[in-house]
């Protein structure tokens, strides 16, 4: 056992579960560029054609005027931008073809500040022998028909989305829909795969209807906090059955929600399940299919950077790590008949073998992002995982540097057996 391994477990308070821990493999790393942008439409509004314009509280015209900062550091990385940033991936769909659709949430993290964020998917190409990720298209969300409970905040016939509209986490293409898991509703949001909305599904649990503090309905009977609606979906083998799993507990409980949709008649099943965090306080980034009644999941902390080297005592707090990443794990879960999802395997992302020193990392690669929102299965023993970063508010690998988004495919055979 490493010095680190054994400071980590002083550190980390009380694991609530004896879910056996295991290794994984880096076999693949692919880095899509911090500055990557997305080109637009022909038609969309002049609103969209520059973004990042209200991160300072104040709409702010000229370009690159507006430092990012995380947790207090600068982050070298600015706005407003011309275009849209191809950054914020907050979840992925690995294809058969090799390619991995995305979906980038909200924008800039506030309903506030990203009105001049358009909605979107992205389907990339990560090339695991170069280190890179090219771009294939992209799929912008719009609601011409005015099918969504929302006021649009930027008007246009072709009712193009934007951050200050939803939330959007998460998302599962399922026969020939596409659906979205949504934080302000939060809803469940149907689309065609072209990107046209269809419908909304509020958030049920037991029959009552939950509402976060960012949706105008009246018929609330559950409220959650802002940002902690739906975080992950995952969509069964059969593309029947939808899992959305809600961010934070619902009030007066300590554990994570999942409910289940029946995709076919379009309603909430009325089955749940509860999941208690292996560490106390820990979120939940992401969600996706394992097997017949088995999940993953991302549970983090909101720690950054790695605790080696540590931060000087004489050091400023804006140029080192004091809040660094502890506990950033991959975690297989059992849905019991007893409304449990219950923790069968873990592995740990801050101790992933790299035996080939891919990145240039060392023999040993760490995820300490203060964000990591995406995992999805690659074939039959792998997975592809990767960060949050969200531009351009996330220094995780380097102090003061803007993360890229690393896409990490990582050989899980012993979390699968």
């Amino acid at each position: 056992m490493s010095r680190f391994t054994l400071l980590l477990l002083l550190l980390s308070p009380f694991m609530a579960s004896a879910a056996e821990p295991v290794q994984g493999k880096l076999v693949g790393l692919a880095l899509l560029n911090r500055n990557a942008t997305l080109s637009l439409p022909t038609d969309v509004p002049q609103e969209f054609r520059f973004s990042g314009k209200y991160t300072s509280g104040a709409r702010t015209e000229r370009i690159h005027s507006v430092e990012g900062k995380s947790k207090g550091r600068r982050t070298g990385a600015f706005v407003p931008l011309p275009g849209q940033p191809l950054q914020g991936i907050s979840d992925a769909q690995w294809m058969a073809d090799g390619t991995v659709w995305t979906i980038t949430d909200n924008g800039f993290g506030a309903k506030t500040n990203s009105r001049d964020a358009m909605l979107s998917l992205t389907r990339l190409r990560p090339n695991f022998a170069r280190g890179n990720v090219a771009r294939v298209e992209t799929l912008y969300l719009r609601d011409p028909d005015r099918v969504l409970p929302l006021e649009h905040a930027v008007q246009s016939k072709e009712g193009w989305l934007s951050g200050a509209d939803l939330d959007p986490e998460s998302f599962r293409f399922a026969g020939d829909r596409l659906w979205i898991g949504d934080e302000f509703g939060p809803y469940v949001l149907e689309f065609t795969t072209d990107g046209r909305a269809i419908a909304a599904h509020p958030a049920v649990h037991d029959g009552q209807r939950i509402c976060a503090p960012d949706t105008t309905a009246s018929d609330c009977a559950i409220v959650i906090g802002r940002s902690k609606g739906f975080e992950g979906l995952a969509v069964s083998r059969g593309g029947h059955t939808l899992y959305a799993m809600l961010e934070a507990p619902l009030p007066g409980d300590h554990n994570l929600t999942i409910l289940e949709f029946d995709l076919r008649q379009r309603r909430w099943t009325g089955r749940h399940w509860s999941y208690t965090p292996l560490r106390k306080g820990s979120a939940v980034g992401a969600l996706t299919w394992s097997a017949d009644h088995e999940l993953l999941l991302i549970e983090r902390d909101d720690g950054e950077g790695l605790l080696v080297p540590p931060c000087p005592p004489e050091a400023p707090d804006a140029v080192c790590f004091r809040d660094p990443a502890l506990h950033k794990q991959l975690v297989r879960v059992r849905l019991t008949a007893q409304g449990r999802a219950e923790p069968l395997r873990t592995m740990d992302l801050l101790h992933v073998s790299n035996p080939r020193r891919l990145g240039g990392l060392g023999t040993e690669y760490a995820m300490p992002f203060w964000t990591i929102e995406t995992v999805t299965r690659v074939g039959r023993s792998q997975v592809l995982i990767a960060n949050d970063n969200n531009f351009p508010f996330s220094a995780s690998r380097h102090p003061n540097r803007q993360d890229d988004t690393e896409f990490a495919l990582i050989e899980a055979r012993e979390l699968f057996r």
